[in-house]
């Protein structure tokens, strides 16, 4: 800061030190965002995937399994293809069910299963077994690393 004619040398060191107390107090505020925010922006990912992982393995059971173990009839039907919508994103209308149970047929008739076939019904085949079987393994070991007690 230059000399102002007046100004004795308590006021020079006065203003100068004012000066290097603000810069000093960004340079903290540059520390702590530096450091908190990477931390923060990594707990809002870890919570994400919590979150993410038992999304998809519920939209996996309603896919897969709800058309497999049951055939929902009347109001659970309605419910069910409201449920089906969202987890195909599908939105064409009429029954989302039958759809799906052609687009099943047509699509994974030739695939392995291990599974007893049911007539009429979705048999999830080995390949989305594992594929589920990992999402909940993922969604498990995503919500212990997480939330593990430090």
């Amino acid at each position: 800061m230059p000399d102002q004619p007046g100004q004795t040398t308590s006021d020079r060191r006065a203003a100068s030190s004012t000066e290097q107390g603000g810069s000093r107090c960004l340079g903290q505020i540059s520390f702590v965002l530096r450091q908190c925010v990477p931390a923060l922006l990594n707990l809002a990912l870890q919570v994400y995937g919590v979150f993410y992982y038992f999304v998809l393995f519920a939209v996996e059971i309603i896919i897969w399994w709800i058309p497999y173990a049951f055939t929902p009839h009347g109001f659970w039907r309605r419910i069910y293809n409201i449920a089906l919508v969202l987890g195909t994103l599908n939105f064409e209308p009429g029954d989302t069910l039958n759809r799906w149970l052609a687009v099943h047929e047509r699509v994974h008739r030739g695939t392995l299963t291990v599974l007893p076939h049911r007539s009429g019904r979705i048999v999830p085949n080995l390949e989305h077994m594992l594929l589920h079987a990992w999402t909940l393994l993922t969604a498990l070991a995503t919500f212990a690393a997480v939330y593990a007690p430090s």
